[in-house]
């Protein structure tokens, strides 16, 4: 799928300080993914022991077990990229960190840049920076490591973020999408309160608006302790200010988001955009390569939403979103005609939609300025290819609105150019066309 990154979202179930039981349950769900031809998946922060094993996140043996989970699951990840979340031990330090796995090796190490908000992890680990981790084995290079890593994809580019740090008001998040992240990997332990979903939606739809990319978002969910928080396990995909694809809250068995991420529209967004191409980032951070296999399957379904009228609202809003599409052009109309104290218009009429729109935003102009519609001069040209339901539409539009109707009939005028540049008028190609659009335009 050319320009596209297909991309997962997965909550799992959590046990709680079973590193072994996550590991199990990260291992199906990578085996479903690949099934499905995800490329990017990502999973809860700190998945691999649970967000809120408190002070056993000091234990020796949950921070070993996590790195030899870690270990094992990078073994099966194949070219699809997994990013899971656990405590790196960083001399002595420890770190709540992203692990990205691909092919068998860790790509990259993200520290999570500040701890602390609802599960006061700042009580466990260091503010995320430079820090070199432990390597797993001592004869093993240790992976790169760094809040600000990119990770190049196929035909994108993925960073990797912290909820909490996404929703600081100077976002980690921004700093990536400047540097050229077109998709931003979101761990999340934050828990459910009433209306904070909508408030979650609501800062990823405008971070993802802002920096045209697109978030995968995966927060802890059941399994996890209640003692002081609940957590929704949701997962969701937002992509330029849209909900792709999301899962389900408060499942007990998890959910997943799946969605094609349009990287290549998301790059020519960046282009368009003269605030974004302007801002520049402090630095320039390091950039990991991960190669991805061809599917095996090329012709697997797109999966996300195409919209056909991409211009038209469809949403709960639609009724206020279509009011303002409507005042918009009549002030902008209303704005020139003043401008220029004009009290007549000229505006031909097919009784098809665009110029039925036109004509009714044209009457609303003219009222709200206080004139008369009968300056509203509305011309229907029947050609050959109008058709009587048309015509009859037209007619009765400019009747209803009492406006000045003329009606000029361009079939002898298109004949005869038809005679002087030697179109066979039985051939209906675009010459046939045209001749009659041509017409129109110098009548009007």
């Amino acid at each position: 799928m050319k320009g596209y990154i297909r991309t997962a979202a997965v909550s799992l179930p959590v046990h709680l300080g079973d590193v072994n039981a996550n590991e199990t349950e990260i291992l199906i769900a990578m085996e479903n993914l690949r099934m499905q031809g995800v490329q990017l998946a990502v999973f809860p922060e700190l998945c691999l022991c649970g967000a809120t094993l408190g002070d056993l996140l000091h234990q020796p043996l949950v921070v070993e077990a996590c790195q030899a989970a870690l270990e094992r699951i990078a073994e099966k990840t194949g070219s699809m990229a997994v990013v899971v979340g656990l405590p790196v031990k960083a001399g002595h330090r420890l770190l709540n960190c992203a692990a990205v796995l691909q092919n068998g090796r860790i790509a990259g190490l993200i520290p999570k840049k500040h701890p602390g908000g609802p599960l006061d992890d700042d009580r466990h680990f260091a503010e995320g920076g430079m820090h070199s981790p432990m390597p797993l084995h001592a004869s093993e290079a240790q992976p790169p490591m760094g809040s600000d890593l990119l990770f190049q994809l196929g035909e994108g580019t993925f960073a990797v973020c912290f909820g909490s740090d996404a929703a600081l008001p100077m976002p980690t998040d921004a700093h990536a999408a400047l540097s050229g992240a077109d998709v931003i990997a979101c761990l999340d332990a934050v828990n459910a309160l009433a209306g904070s979903h909508e408030m979650r939606l609501a800062m990823l739809k405008g971070q993802s608006a802002r920096h045209h990319a697109a978030y995968v978002y995966a927060c802890a969910g059941f399994g996890e302790s209640t003692a002081d928080l609940v957590f929704d396990g949701w997962t969701g995909i937002v992509e330029n200010g849209k909900l792709l694809a999301q899962g389900s809250r408060f499942a007990m068995t998890g959910d997943k988001a799946v969605a094609d991420a349009d990287v290549e529209r998301m790059q020519f967004k960046r282009m368009q955009d003269p605030a974004f191409r302007q801002a520049r980032p402090a630095h320039r951070p390091p950039v990991v390569a991960i190669a991805l296999d061809e599917p095996a399957d090329a012709r697997l379904p797109l999966l996300r939403p195409i919209d056909p009228m991409p211009f038209l609202p469809h949403d709960q809003d639609a009724d206020i979103r279509l009011q303002e599409i409507i005042d918009i052009q009549t002030t902008a109309l209303m704005t020139r005609l003043k401008a220029i104290w004009c009290k007549d218009i000229v505006i031909g009429i097919s009784g098809g939609l665009d110029s039925t729109m036109a004509l009714l935003i044209a009457a609303r102009a003219f009222d709200s300025l206080g004139l008369p519609r009968t300056g509203i001069h509305a011309i229907t040209m029947p050609g050959m290819g109008t058709g009587k339901r048309t015509k009859s539409n037209a007619d009765r539009l400019m009747e209803s609105l009492s406006v000045h109707a003329m009606e000029i009939d361009i079939k002898p005028a298109v004949y005869q150019h038809f005679a002087d540049i030697g179109q066979d008028e039985n051939v209906h190609d675009i010459t046939y066309e045209n001749a009659q659009a041509r017409e129109r335009t110098q009548i009007l």
